[in-house]
C-alpha cells in the first residue's frame, strides 16, 4: 500500500489551528468534500507510514490507541487499512464505543465486521494484561483542539505508550502538545514520525517541540488549494 502524498514538512509555511480549521471547514463547506473523505484520506496516509517501520519480513503487531473525536476516526480508519492488509491490529479506545459518532463511528463500523479486537480502557494493568507488545503504537488519541492539563484516560495511555520504547506514529499531533505553541502542559506522546493533516501546524515546528514530534511528515488529504486563500 502506497500513499504518493505524504511528504516532508521542510519549506511548508505552517498554520495556526484556526487556520486549520477553517481550511477544514471551506473544504466541506463550500467545496463539498465530504469530512468522511478527508478522514479517510488521513488514515490512510497513517497507516502507509506505519508499514514502514521493521519488520518487514512479517505482519507486525500495531496497537492503535483512538479518543472520542475526529482524530480517533482517523484512527480507526488507519486500523481497517492495516488490518486489510493483513497486520495483527488492535484498536483501544478511550471512551466507550457507543460514545462515538458521526464520521468517527461510520469509520469505526467496519473494524467490527473485520473483527479486528476493540477494547475499551478501563485501566494499564487490564490492558497490560490484554495486548501483545507491539511493534508499532499509533496515536490517535488528541487532536489539534486540545489545550491544557490531561482528563482521564488519557494521562495513563499516553503514559503506556511512551512506556513501550517502539516507535509511535502520531496522527495529526503528539497526543498532549499544544498544537498552536508546541508547549507540554503535562506530558505527551513521544513521537517517532507525525503524520499531520493538510500544512504543519505552528506547534508542531516549534523548537520546544522536537522531542515530541519527531520526524514532521505532511499529508495531502484532499484539502483544495483554493481553501487555504493562498
Amino acid at each position: 500500500m502506497s500513499f504518493s502524498h505524504v511528504t516532508s514538512a521542510e519549506g511548508l509555511r505552517p498554520v495556526s489551528v484556526k487556520e486549520m480549521r477553517r481550511i477544514d471547514r471551506t473544504a466541506i463547506e463550500r467545496y463539498k468534500i465530504p469530512g468522511l473523505i478527508l478522514m479517510d484520506h488521513a488514515g490512510r496516509a497513517v497507516a502507509s507510514v506505519v508499514e514502514r517501520f521493521r519488520p518487514r519480513t512479517r505482519k507486525k503487531a500495531v496497537s492503535v490507541f483512538c479518543g472520542g473525536g475526529n482524530n480517533g476516526g482517523d484512527g480507526f480508519a488507519a486500523a481497517r487499512y492495516l488490518a486489510l492488509q493483513g497486520h495483527r491490529v488492535t484498536v483501544v479506545t478511550a471512551v466507550p464505543l457507543d460514545r462515538t459518532s458521526g464520521d468517527a463511528a461510520t469509520e469505526l463500523a467496519p473494524l467490527r465486521e473485520l473483527k479486528v479486537p476493540l477494547i475499551v480502557f478501563k485501566s494499564s494493568q487490564k490492558l497490560l494484561e490484554s495486548l501483545d507488545r507491539p511493534h508499532v503504537v499509533v496515536d490517535a488519541l488528541l487532536g489539534t483542539g486540545a489545550q491544557g492539563p490531561l482528563r482521564p484516560p488519557y494521562r495513563e495511555l499516553i503514559d503506556l505508550m511512551n512506556g513501550w520504547k517502539c516507535p509511535v506514529v502520531a496522527a495529526d499531533v503528539p497526543s498532549g502538545l499544544d498544537a498552536d505553541t508546541g508547549e507540554v502542559p503535562e506530558t505527551a506522546v513521544r513521537a517517532r514520525v507525525t503524520v499531520t493533516m493538510g500544512y504543519p501546524k505552528k506547534g508542531l515546528v516549534a523548537r520546544r517541540a522536537r522531542r515530541w514530534v519527531g520526524r514532521l511528515l505532511v499529508a495531502d488529504i484532499g484539502f483544495p488549494q483554493i481553501a487555504s486563500g493562498r
